[in-house]
């Protein structure tokens, strides 16, 4: 049985030195990359770039040469400003005016009204009522109506409702006024809706007379003699004029 021995060659001594300087080489390269500091990719060699404040090899770093110049260039598309308040679709809300700004909130900002802590009044099917009827009743006897109520229209409700009942004359003109204030807030802000028995009214009505008086909302309606009694619902709603608007308010209503 024959005995196999291996062969084994050995590198000679010139390929050793030449190995142990390729590394050295390396080495050195290496350590001159890292330990160089850099604000930009230009103030490394070429075939590097600078990240985390030091000069890397291409592709070596946490970051390449495109997100390194991005992060050393002018980041101040990137810082973008809280200071100016916008509302849920994004739009800017920002007013200049002051007592307007007064009126505008976020619309995460939270809102009680206290006038609806019983009884909710923010759909037409679930008015207030907060008079009694008013017009020309038995024997064509006008009952004239004068009074006015309180109310709060937080930013996020969508209206405020009042129901009145207006009983027709058969021989004379029945008279009625609508007035809205917003406590501490411009006119801008404050719209009124008018609906006579379901049906909206609008200021082009030649029965109808819509005005802007000091810091109200008036509208003034006549109802003329149709010849036999009639009941109207008188349906008033209180908007806000503007997106993200609220305020607390006077209602008055006048019938004569």
């Amino acid at each position: 049985m024959s005995i196999w021995h291996p062969t084994i060659t050995w590198p000679s001594a010139s390929a050793c030195l030449c190995a142990l300087a390729l590394a050295g080489l390396l080495s050195s390269l290496a350590g001159c990359s890292t330990s160089t500091q850099c604000q930009q990719s230009s103030d490394c060699f070429a075939g590097e770039v600078c990240a985390s404040g030091a000069c890397r090899l291409l592709g070596s770093g946490p970051q390449d040469a495109s997100s390194s110049d991005a992060s050393n260039s002018d980041t101040s598309s990137n810082n973008v400003s809280h200071d100016v308040q916008r509302d849920g679709a994004g739009a800017d809300t920002s007013i200049e005016d002051e007592p307007l700004a007064a009126c505008i909130f976020h619309p995460f900002e939270r809102c009680e009204d206290p006038f609806e802590l019983d009884r909710r009044n923010d759909t037409r099917s679930s008015p207030s009522r907060p008079f009694s009827s008013a017009g020309c009743v038995h024997n064509e006897t006008l009952v004239t109506l004068e009074g006015s109520v309180e109310g709060k229209l937080c930013h996020t409700q969508p209206a405020d409702w009042y129901e009145f009942v207006l009983l027709s004359c058969t021989d004379q003109t029945l008279r009625t006024e609508v007035r809205l204030t917003a406590r501490e807030c411009p006119v801008e802000v404050v719209r009124l809706e008018l609906r006579i028995n379901g049906t909206l009214k609008d200021c082009e009505d030649p029965e109808i007379d819509c005005q802007i008086e000091d810091d109200s909302t008036v509208v003034r309606l006549l109802y003329r003699p149709t010849g036999r009694r009639e009941i109207r619902n008188l349906a008033v709603g209180v908007f806000a004029g503007r997106e993200s608007a609220g305020f607390e308010y006077e209602l008055s209503m006048k019938v004569n």
